[in-house]
C-alpha cells in the first residue's frame, strides 16, 4: 500500500513523521519488539518469547505481510530518524465474508506515551485502511488499560464484547480483553 509520509507535531512541540515501514527498518523493529515486551504487558508476548525471532523473520513478516500490500500497511512514527512506536492493519481474514475487515494494532516505546503519537498513527491506519476499501477496524485490548481504552474511543472505536481472562502471563496472572471496532 502506497502513501505519502506525513509530519505533525507531538504536545512536546516537536515534528514527527508518519512513513511506511521498509525491509531495511527490520533490525530496529526486531529490537523495538524485544525492548517494548519489556515496558508493559499490555502487549501479545511475554519478553522472553520475543528473543526467539530473528532478523531475517522479521524481514520475511515485513516482506510476505506488509510491503507491496493492498490490504496491510505498517506505519512507524519516527522523530530525527529514531523509531518511537508503530501501528499496523491487516485484513482480518481472506474469507469472502470477512473481506471487509481489519484488524489494527498499535505499540509505542514508554518514552512516548502522553505526546500524541498513538492517536496521529492510528488516525492515519484509520485513513489508510478507509482507502483500502476495509469497512471496520477491529482491535482487542486490556480491559484495565484505561489509557487506550479512551484513545480508542475518541476516535470513534466502540466496546461490542469482553473476553473474559484472554491472557495469562507466566506469573500465572490473567486479564481480561476488551473487544472493539470502528465502522470505516
Amino acid at each position: 500500500m502506497d502513501f505519502t509520509p506525513i509530519r505533525f507535531t507531538a504536545k512536546d512541540g516537536r515534528e514527527c513523521r508518519i512513513r511506511p515501514a521498509a525491509l531495511s527498518d527490520a533490525e530496529e523493529l526486531l529490537r523495538y519488539f524485544q525492548i517494548t515486551s519489556t515496558e508493559t504487558r499490555n502487549l501479545k508476548l511475554e519478553p522472553e518469547e520475543t528473543r526467539r525471532y530473528t532478523l531475517e523473520m522479521e524481514r520475511e513478516f515485513l516482506q510476505t505481510k506488509y510491503l507491496n500490500s493492498d490490504t496491510a500497511a505498517f506505519l512507524i512514527a519516527e522523530r530525527d530518524g529514531k523509531h518511537l512506536g508503530n501501528c499496523s492493519f491487516f485484513m482480518t481474514d481472506t474469507a469472502l465474508r470477512y473481506r471487509h475487515r481489519a484488524s489494527v494494532g498499535i505499540a509505542l516505546y514508554r518514552e512516548y506515551w502522553g505526546l500524541g503519537i498513538g492517536k496521529a498513527l492510528l488516525t492515519h491506519a484509520i485513513r489508510l485502511a478507509g482507502q483500502a476499501g476495509f469497512e471496520q477496524l477491529e482491535l482487542q485490548v486490556r480491559s484495565d488499560n484505561a489509557r487506550a481504552i479512551a484513545l480508542y474511543e475518541s476516535l470513534g472505536f466502540v466496546r461490542y464484547g469482553l473476553h473474559e481472562r484472554a491472557l495469562k502471563f507466566s506469573d500465572g496472572t490473567y486479564a481480561s480483553q476488551i473487544l472493539m471496532l470502528k465502522p470505516l
